[in-house]
């Protein structure tokens, strides 16, 4: 399948235009951390690349390889059963940061537990959600 010539200038001029918004939020966020309307104008900058980059099918170009996502596998209950102890574990760590006293271990624990909860939950999430690439 062939794609016309303006309609492949069409799609990269979208998304050049996407990382232009993106690049001029992030500009935005960083000059005006302290004002309010500049970081609105920064996010909605943010959202309107993130809608052009969908609209504009950079990504979807078919390369003729068909991707089957009924053959996907879900997460192990091994895996769930670590996500769900890290959470009791953050919990737990929670606690003890709030009854921590003068010492800096409870909070290197929190954060480094705080990590473990992210890689495993992402993977969990990465799991159920793109099942069969």
């Amino acid at each position: 399948m062939t794609v016309p010539e303006s309609a492949a200038q069409k799609t990269y001029g979208l998304f050049i235009l996407a990382i232009f918004l993106l690049l001029s939020a992030g500009a935005a966020l960083y000059v005006g951390s302290n004002s309010f309307t500049i970081r609105c104008l920064a996010a909605v900058a943010l959202i309107a690349s993130v809608y052009v980059v969908r609209i504009s099918h950079v990504h979807t170009r078919d390369s003729g390889a068909r991707v089957d996502f009924t053959a996907g596998r879900r997460p192990s209950p091994m895996i769930w059963f670590v996500g769900i102890a890290l959470l009791v574990l953050a919990g737990i760590s929670y606690l003890v940061v709030l009854d921590g006293g003068h010492t800096a271990w409870p909070v290197y624990l929190f954060v480094g537990v705080a990590i473990a909860c992210a890689v495993v939950w992402g993977y969990i999430v990465t799991k159920l959600v793109w099942r069969g690439r």
